[in-house]
């Protein structure tokens, strides 16, 4: 990860006052990052260098929920301010790792095509805790529409890439080196 999205990730937990306000800001972040990778129209708009900030602020301040943390609301406005919101997928992967860290738990990040639900979260926390002895694990998922299809799995730093846009990449390599003619 970049010192970028490191750099944010640290001010954001510094500026929540206590563990609950950190894990609830991380999930109205989160919520919003969701929203943006799966509605198209926000996404243009958000990204759109011809829109006002004030507008931007604007419809994250009526996209949140009422309760959303007075941290997670700035986070956002800083974020459009410094024309970064792009970025606000790579820095909640660093937020919950860095949260995880404090508790001496670990992260997984998972990246699929489309958004997971509840229980394949549960699967995969699951599993991970099965092969590494872990009590506990918590999966975070961000979506990628490239991979095409499948998922990569990043823990710390080992990343298992089983998805479509891996294996075509992989494949291509392959070709390209004669290993498959």
């Amino acid at each position: 990860m970049s010192a970028l999205a490191r750099n944010y990730a640290e001010g954001l937990l510094t500026a929540t006052v206590d563990p609950a306000e950190a894990t609830a800001a991380g999930d109205v972040l989160a919520g919003f990052d969701q929203l943006l990778a799966t509605t198209p129209e926000l996404r243009q708009f958000m990204s759109n260098p011809l829109v006002p900030g004030e507008a931007k602020k604007e419809a994250v301040g009526e996209l949140l929920p009422a309760a959303a943390p007075v941290a997670a609301r700035h986070f956002l406005y800083l974020l459009i301010d410094k024309e970064r919101l792009r970025w606000l997928p790579d820095i909640l992967v660093e937020y919950r790792r860095e949260q995880a860290a404090l508790r001496g738990e670990p992260v997984i990040q998972v990246t699929s095509a489309q958004p997971l639900d509840d229980r394949q979260m549960g699967e995969i926390a699951d599993l991970y805790k099965r092969k590494y002895g872990a009590a506990t694990a918590r999966v975070s998922n961000k979506v990628d529409p490239a991979l095409l299809g499948g998922i990569r799995v990043q823990i710390g730093d080992i990343l298992a890439d089983h998805s479509l846009a891996g294996r075509l990449s992989g494949l291509a390599a392959a070709i390209n080196q004669g290993l498959v003619k």
